[in-house]
């Protein structure tokens, strides 16, 4: 009697699929622009949630893998950052986007350089 239950203790609990969760992963692609629509070469893209990134080669082009309902900065020198969700439930495990940023206007005071201490 004794062998049965634990017969049964390890049929039931050791031998059970574990149903855990598993995130979708996505493969996502693009193109960074700018305003003029021309590639931007050298932008990052970064998944905020692990620090991944990939950055874009010089016609504008990235691509990496992502999990669904991350959080994905685009960003480059001189212009203003982009946040962005991959979103759940999608039709396939590809996302192709073209990414548009815009310039970031920032007034930097003058900077005045002396040949002797100040």
């Amino acid at each position: 009697m004794k062998y049965f239950f634990l017969s049964i203790f390890f049929i039931l609990f050791l031998f059970n699929p574990v149903q855990a969760q598993e995130k979708k992963l996505v493969q996502f692609s693009g193109t960074v622009m700018d305003e003029y629509l021309r590639p931007m070469a050298f932008a990052h893209v970064l998944v905020l949630n692990n620090y991944r990134g990939a950055i874009t080669n010089t016609y504008g082009n990235f691509s990496l893998v992502v999990e669904e309902s991350d959080s994905v900065l685009i960003s480059s020198v001189g212009y203003k950052r982009k946040y962005m969700v991959i979103p759940e439930n999608l039709p396939s495990k590809f996302l192709t986007m073209e990414i548009i940023l815009s310039v970031d206007t920032l007034a930097i005071g003058e900077a005045k350089i002396y040949p002797w201490k100040s």
